[in-house]
């Protein structure tokens, strides 16, 4: 939890309630996919689970690769949907005053296409009984996050807190995988 809104409490201290109002509209949609997103781990960790410990490794793979291109089609799918609605889509929730977002919001759900994988990743190396790697790997993008919200942020405003998603994400997947 700390490590999803350190961002906004960055942005809340460098640039103050306006910057966070701007930010936390763009991240409604993000985070709401994110909780639907939930639900499919709910499914998919006792399975891949339960395969890796009854079942053969290959089939544990099968389980991973078929996940996590159903998810990244979705993921994409969404993001093209937001790339050319997700204006008509803030005016319609939200207002015309919040249209400032849109570009943040394009940058995030960029950035929940690779989270999504990353704690797909994630998800699985507990599953296979190696529960510390996650935890690690967070830490790493909790650090990248902190240092590159406080140099980003001063720069690039708001939208910099979603380039430094963005970035987490990047390191973080390559951990996992390795």
């Amino acid at each position: 939890f700390a490590y999803s809104k350190l961002d906004t409490i960055i942005i809340g201290s460098l640039l103050g309630t306006r910057g966070v109002a701007f930010y936390d509209i763009a991240r409604k949609i993000p985070d709401s996919l994110m909780q639907l997103y939930s639900v499919f781990i709910s499914v998919y960790f006792p399975i891949s689970a339960n395969v890796y410990a009854t079942e053969k490794k290959e089939k544990t793979n099968d389980i991973l690769n078929n996940s996590m291109r159903l998810l990244a089609f979705l993921a994409v799918f969404a993001t093209v949907v937001i790339v050319f609605f997700g204006r008509d889509i803030i005016i319609l929730l939200f207002s015309e005053e919040y249209i400032a977002s849109y570009w943040v919001l394009v940058l995030l759900m960029i950035g929940l296409n690779l989270d999504v994988l990353e704690n797909t990743l994630g998800y699985s190396l507990v599953a296979i009984g190696e529960p510390d790697k996650p935890l690690y790997i967070n830490i790493v993008r909790a650090i990248v996050s902190l240092v590159g919200n406080l140099i980003i942020l001063p720069i690039l405003g708001f939208v910099g807190a979603a380039i430094v998603y963005i970035f987490g994400n990047l390191v973080a997947l390559p951990l996992n995988i390795v």
